[in-house]
């Protein structure tokens, strides 16, 4: 899993703000990131990134896709949103390294 993060924002204090990020992975096959591995990479093995720790709901990549889970609540100035990372077998998989790139931005207004 991974975390993403926000701190020191504008305080609300009637309005809860929900927060899109908005992924683009490097690579992308099938809705997944490829792996990039350079060095002893594994064969058909890909990323698939998922909406939360658990991993029950892939985010399936096609250009920027915009995905919900980062909420700012009622008078904080802070918040975080834990996702998801598992590896997809392609095909018969093989041992090796394996990488993948997605970028992300934020979207809150």
């Amino acid at each position: 899993p991974f975390t993403i993060s926000i701190k020191d924002c504008a305080v609300s204090t009637t309005d809860a703000m929900n927060i899109s990020t908005r992924f683009l992975g490097q690579g992308v096959v099938a809705g997944n990131l490829a792996n990039t591995a350079v060095t002893n990479p594994a064969a058909n093995v890909s990323l698939q990134l998922t909406t939360t720790a658990a991993g029950t709901t892939p985010i399936i990549l096609n250009g920027v896709t915009a995905v919900e889970g980062l909420v700012l609540p009622v008078n904080e100035s802070a918040t975080e949103h834990t996702f998801g990372v598992q590896y997809i077998a392609d095909g018969a998989a093989t041992a090796g390294k394996v990488t993948g790139v997605a970028e992300y931005t934020l979207s809150y207004l």
